[in-house]
Formats: C-alpha cells, structure tokens, sequence
C-alpha cells in the first residue's frame, strides 16, 4: 500500500467527456405528460394540514379530508419553473471544498447514508450503528477527495435519544465539507437542524449566505408522502436551503412492472414536493433523484442493482435536466452481498456511478454501503473509491493534440528503437498510469499480494488515527451539545 500523510481536505467531481442517453426527447415528453396527467388526475397523499393548505391557496385541488391533492398541469409547471438549475451546496468554511452545480464542474460523489447496521472496526461483525460510526465516516469523507459531500453514513441508533441530532453533530465537528441529511424530519427537527447549522456558519444571516447544510427527502410510493418529509421541506425551503426530492419507486410493487411506468410516477412524485418548496420560496435550490429498484419475482426481495432499474435510474438524470434542476443519482448498494470482495459486489458497484457519470449527473452517491443500503462497511469504501477513481479516468476519453501525437518523439525514436528514455515518457507515463491505492503489490518484495480487504483496512485505520480536521471553536463545539440537550427533551425518540 502507498505510504500514506496526513493533508488537508479536498474534493475530486468526477468528469466525463463522454455523454449517454437513454431517452430520446420524444420519450422525455411522453413520460413527463404522463407525470402531468397521474399529478391532475391520480393525485398525491400529502398527510399536513400545513401542506394542503399551502397547495389549495394555489389552486390545486385539495381534499382535506382523505389529505389528497391533485395538481393542475400549469400549477406544476409555473412553479417548478422557478427552481434554479446552477447552485452551490458550500463547505463548512473554505470555498474550495463548495460544491458547485453548475453543469460543467463533473459529478460530485458522497458517501451513502442512515444504514441500521455498521461492520465492527475491532471484530468485523455486523451490529447496530452508532453515533461513533458517524465520527468516524465523516473523517474518512473528509480525507478522501473523491468524495464530496457528507452523509451521516448510518442512522446512529446508539444513543438513541434522536439520533439526527448527533449524526449533525458528529459530521460538522468531523469534516470541512458539505453535510446532506436524509434524518431532518418535521418542524422541531427542522428548526433543530437550522439551529446547529447556524451555529456552526456564524449566525442565520451567514448560513443564508453558504448553506453548509441540505435536507433530503424521499417520498412514500406509490404517490405519498409523510408529514415530516413534508414540513422539512417548507422548513428548509422558507429558510432558503437546499432540498433533494427523491422517489424510490419498486417496479412490481410499489410502481408498474415497467421502466417508463415507474420513471412517469416517480417524477410526478418528486415534482409535486418540488411543486410545494417553490410556491413556499420561489426560487429555493431544489435537486432531483428518482432511483428505481426491481422485485425479485423468485424471492420478492427488494432489488435494486438490477440492469433494467439502473438504466432506469440513468435516464432518471435526463428528467431531473428537462425540468432545470441538477440530477442526483447513481448508487450501488452491493446488492444482497454482504462480503466486500464478492464477484457480485465488484460488479454491482461499478455500472451506477459509471453510468451516472457518462449520464451527466451533478451528484451520485455510491460509497460504503453493502447489504442494501443497510450496512455500513467502512473498508468497503476504499473499494469504491478505487472504482470511482477509474471512472474519473474513463470519462476523459483519449486525449489528442501536438503533445500526445507524440511524432516529434516517434520520428527520434524510429523503427526498433524503444522509448524508455525519452522526455516525452517521463513527462506523459505518469498522467496514464492508473495509480491504484489498493490493487498493487506489498512494498515487501518478499511477501505475496496482501489481500484487498486486509489492504483497506489498513488504510481506513490509518485515516481514522491520524487525520486531523480543523476543530471547530470551543464556544461552537459547546453550543451545539446544548442544542442537543434542548432537542433530546423535544423531539421524539427514533
């Protein structure tokens, strides 16, 4: 394994010259009216009084007391209309880490969030998480610049006493980059939420200004929601804070046995919170995420790495940039596996964020999670992030101009010469060679090739023993557990 320092946090999008499309715009309209047709004439469960309220006052149709909503067709697209399609997610402080949405930057990568279970750093047996868990998987986002953004990685069970309180507090004193929370829920733990973050930025003006902090939420398919789900996203939205709007519709039982049937209602369920955090504050950043998974019709297991739900979740990408907002796709949960080295894991784990990335996503999570999305494996991550490395490489393509033409060098070298010694080598091998972390030999020439998992575990120990993140002042560090102790007595418990 390279020999490894200690350095300060950075951040690596993953670019891709290359450019795939599933749809075609005959199918993007299709599917979209389809949308447009199951919001005016199916309907959504929107179970909030404020919501409903919200959506009446604009001219949906509201049926306050089965808490559905139906919404017009030009109510959908007047509002959604007003998201901006370029934003930036900031850092904690230093610019250089913000995440900016901007179309052109790549694809941003985080780390994949509120698993149950984590794998043991000491007995490598699966238990429950802990907020312990979440420290440590923010310093390893922080110190890998392939990723960039932070998710609490696991839902932080112990303690018990709310657990989207510690999972904020361990990642904002555990990392300079960008925190998305899928565990923000209701008013309380928005207003929580906002507390801390505003702490940690200085002040409510200031967080205004660089939103160190993004709330997402997923819907209940087929076309629900939940009232918590709902109130963040006023919360977040009336702030003026990022918001993600993901379905995870399953084709065969919460969604149709097909592809395009499955993308039509869960972008009618996206759109419609989209819909509710725009008529709330015109304007407000709003990303997208329709991930699709499959029924096992053997099993009836939960599938989500299937070939037809991850075409289905690429062409999700060209929907989130038909309707302007930055796409947010692209996950491999190592399927049913729960061995890091499993053929099936390798292969699950490569074609989402490949294909994410060639698609154009602005953002893709795809790192440290096996089991579906259940279990957190820490050294997993090096797994992935070998992946993604590669996938930055691949999406350069080949580049060509005077320099990599190279026939000044072919001319000097001539036939049966060799080009070991040439300049033009020693200034170019270097940028091709594929410098892996984990699939290289020992530095010991006597020793065989160490296994891969003892490899990054090796590093992932490291990481977590000696890398340092910028500590936040005393005062913060203080005022956020009082935040803690204040909401533990509010909020229920999870």
């Amino acid at each position: 394994m390279k020999k490894m320092v200690d350095r300060p946090a950075s951040i690596q999008p993953m670019k891709s010259k290359i450019r795939l499309s599933i749809l075609d715009d005959s199918d993007i309209r299709m599917i979209d009216q389809a949308a447009l047709t199951i919001l005016n004439e199916v309907g959504v469960y929107m179970p909030s009084e404020k919501a409903l309220k919200v959506m009446h006052e604009t001219g949906s149709k509201v049926d306050f007391e089965n808490k559905k909503v139906k919404i017009p067709s030009d109510i959908v697209k007047k509002f959604t209309a007003q998201a901006p399609r370029h934003f930036t997610l900031p850092a904690r402080e230093r610019s250089e880490l913000d995440v900016k949405l901007d179309g052109k930057s790549g694809t941003y990568c985080n780390n994949g969030g509120t698993a149950a279970l984590a794998i043991d750093f000491e007995t490598n047996a699966v238990r429950p998480s802990r907020k312990e868990d979440v420290i440590n998987a923010a310093k390893i986002v922080d110190y890998m610049p392939i990723i960039s953004i932070c998710w609490p990685n696991v839902a932080a069970v112990a303690p018990k006493k709310n657990p989207m309180l510690h999972e904020l507090d361990a990642c904002f004193n555990n990392t300079e980059k960008h925190v998305m929370s899928a565990s923000i829920l209701g008013d309380a733990g928005v207003k929580y939420a906002l507390e801390m973050a505003s702490i940690v930025a200085g002040g409510m003006e200031n967080l205004k200004a660089r939103p160190l902090l993004s709330a997402l939420t997923c819907d209940i398919s087929p076309l629900a929601h939940d009232e918590g789900g709902l109130e963040a996203i006023m919360g977040f939205a009336n702030a003026g804070m990022p918001t993600g709007h993901m379905a995870m519709p399953i084709m065969g039982t919460t969604a149709p046995a097909s592809q395009a049937g499955t993308l039509a209602q869960g972008l009618a369920e996206v759109l419609s919170t989209m819909v509710l955090a725009q008529i709330i504050n015109p304007g407000c950043p709003c990303f997208m995420s329709i991930i699709p998974a499959i029924i096992d019709p053997r099993s009836g297991d939960y599938v989500y790495s299937s070939t037809s739900a991850q075409i289905a979740n690429v062409a999700a990408v060209q929907l989130a940039h038909y309707y302007g907002v930055p796409a947010y796709q692209g996950a491999s949960y190592g399927g049913s596996c729960y061995e890091l080295n499993r053929w099936q894991v390798g292969k699950e784990n490569v074609y989402l964020p490949l294909l994410a990335t060639l698609a154009g996503a602005d953002m893709c999570f795809s790192i440290s999670l096996i089991g579906d999305d259940n279990i957190w494996h820490p050294a997993r991550i090096c797994f992935d992030r070998e992946i993604n490395e590669a996938i930055n490489i691949i999406g350069q393509g080949v580049e060509v101009n005077g320099d990599t033409l190279a026939f000044d060098t072919i001319r000097n070298v001539g036939p049966r010469g060799h080009y070991l010694d040439k300049e033009h080598t020693a200034n170019n091998l270097p940028k091709l060679w594929d410098f892996s972390f984990l699939f290289q030999k020992s530095e010991n020439s006597e020793t065989k090739w160490k296994d891969l998992e003892e490899l990054a575990w090796e590093e992932i120990r490291w990481i977590i023993n000696n890398h340092h993140v910028p500590e936040l002042e005393p005062k913060v560090q203080s005022e956020l557990k009082q935040i803690i102790q204040a909401g533990e007595k509010e909020l229920p418990l999870s």
